[in-house]
């Protein structure tokens, strides 16, 4: 009982460090420059991504406003199997009444003519839809851009900075050392 239980214990701790050790190769580093560092900022952005997502469903409802101005033909077909028929029995003959199957059909043809102006209105709204969702689309590639620049020339200042901070450390280090030899030096004056 107690030699499967350290057995469980010592493969789940076995099979913990080896996924840890599998996670841990699987870095992604990637060196940006100033002219792919927009690329791949505007294909790896998820908001990006849904804002034009959003265009192209705007852009297809756009379309389907146009069809409600088709007209419209619709068919059905029913087929029916009859299990009992009736049967009528006259002088000791029978009679039996209807078919075996029975089927219906209808046909409906509707043509918009007179629509009261709702799918002209529902069109025209559909579009000004679209041009909006267009121009945010823009408008969310700009910032993508612009944030993305921005992340980039701070990354570059701050690298600038932590070079001019080691180089302050160690002109105060230098000026430390020197102050503490001068005054060494001094004799002691009563």
């Amino acid at each position: 009982m107690i030699k499967s239980r350290i057995i469980c214990i010592l493969f789940l701790l076995v099979s913990v460090v080896w996924s840890i050790a599998q996670g841990q190769s699987d870095k992604r580093i990637i060196y940006l420059s100033w002219k792919n560092v927009v690329d791949l900022s505007l294909k790896d952005n998820p908001g990006l991504k849904l804002k034009s997502l959003e265009y192209k469903t705007q852009d297809l409802q756009t379309w389907k406003s146009l069809t409600y101005f088709l007209p419209t033909l619709q068919y059905q077909g029913i087929m029916q199997n009859n299990i009992e028929l009736p049967v009528f029995v006259f002088m000791g003959q029978r009679f039996v009444v209807g078919t075996p199957y029975t089927f219906q059909h209808s046909l409906s043809l509707s043509l918009p003519i007179y629509t009261g102006g709702s799918r002209w209105f529902n069109n025209s709204i559909q579009r000004d839809i679209r041009k909006s969702l267009a121009e945010e689309l823009q408008g969310k590639e700009e910032e993508t851009v612009l944030n993305s620049m921005q992340a980039y020339y701070g990354i570059i200042l701050s690298e600038e900075l932590a070079k001019s901070a080691e180089d302050a450390v160690e002109v105060a280090n230098k000026t430390w050392t020197r102050f503490r030899n001068f005054t060494m030096l001094e004799p002691e004056r009563n």
